[in-house]
């Protein structure tokens, strides 16, 4: 690239637009712009104010009337590079001890606009929260490098579960296909898939296990709520800040349309604790030995609790 000094700038009546600006800036750097330069011999030093001399009248304004832009465009390369903006690389994420990761900053991989939106990776419980304009929306949630969902204004980035949770939820999601295909009613979902809703705190969920009666996605997201949810703890859903995220969460599922909800915890002697929208604050709880229901979300449908352990 030349020196600063010697790229000359377009005059003051062109009013370049950004992408002519820089489209401008690359020619004016290119090496075929140094090539001829080799015809001056041995380059001496200069003050860049003698150079550009109308610098201030043309290049400054120019570049000041663009410089969000310019600092935009800036972000759009590093994420393309697979680099956070805020300096760390998206192979290299700050992890907890727990099954969910917990890491700040702006997505690092590419989006079709430069847009700076914020990110979580954490537990369910909500902490550490960001701010940022403008919101993340569902074609981030499709960039997402995993399990994803869209929370309070962040896209909240799920690690893999543990050995003991994922295998509950796979039972789950077995019992309830072997029912859909003896019925013909609904459709089971698996891990990892999205539901899109409009809540005003939250765009999507993406339940451990589900039961949906909406039309066939095909390659799209679910559109709306399943009627029946299931969220498995993992070793870091626990305490009162996990608590109270996992009531959080639950009151979207019902203010989304879910009926039913099983909070599942392979810890507990209560180990399947069924919450219905018609009555949110009471749960039926089920224990080994027990054979646990989704009434009505899911009319006829049993599962006994032992299946949960392998």
């Amino acid at each position: 690239m030349l020196p600063a000094a010697l790229v000359p700038f377009p005059p003051r009546e062109s009013k370049l637009s950004l992408r002519e600006g820089v489209n401008w800036w690359h020619r004016a750097t290119s090496v075929e712009r140094v090539t001829p330069m080799k015809e001056l011999g041995v380059l001496t030093r200069i003050d860049p104010r003698d150079a550009w001399a109308k610098e201030a009248g043309e290049f400054s304004p120019w570049l000041a009337r663009h410089l969000t832009q310019l600092g935009e465009g800036v972000v759009r390369s590093k994420r393309l590079q697979g680099v956070n903006p805020g300096g760390r690389r998206r192979d290299a994420p700050s992890l907890d001890s727990r099954s969910r990761r917990t890491a700040r900053g702006t997505p690092p991989w590419p989006r079709t606009e430069p847009r700076a939106g914020p990110v979580r990776r954490g537990n369910m419980a909500r902490e550490n929260q960001v701010a940022t304009n403008p919101r993340p929306t569902v074609e981030d949630l499709l960039l997402a490098p995993g399990k994803a969902e869209l929370v309070d204004g962040e896209l909240v980035l799920m690690a893999p579960t543990g050995g003991a949770p994922g295998y509950a939820a796979d039972e789950i999601f077995a019992s309830l296909r072997e029912y859909t295909r003896r019925t013909g009613r609904g459709r089971a979902v698996g891990d990892n898939k999205a539901f899109r809703v409009n809540l005003p705190n939250r765009d999507s969920f993406s339940p451990d296990a589900a039961f949906y009666v909406g039309p066939d996605p095909g390659m799209k997201f679910f559109e709306g709520a399943p009627v029946f949810a299931v969220e498995v703890r993992s070793e870091g859903d626990y305490g009162p800040a996990a608590e109270q995220a996992i009531a959080d969460k639950r009151r979207d599922y019902f203010a989304a349309g879910t009926q039913i909800v099983w909070d599942v915890d392979l810890q507990s002697d209560d180990v399947i604790r069924v919450h219905r929208a018609a009555v949110p604050e009471r749960a039926t709880l089920y224990r080994r030995g027990h054979i646990a229901e989704a009434e009505p979300a899911v009319p006829g449908w049993r599962m006994p609790v032992d299946d949960l352990f392998s």
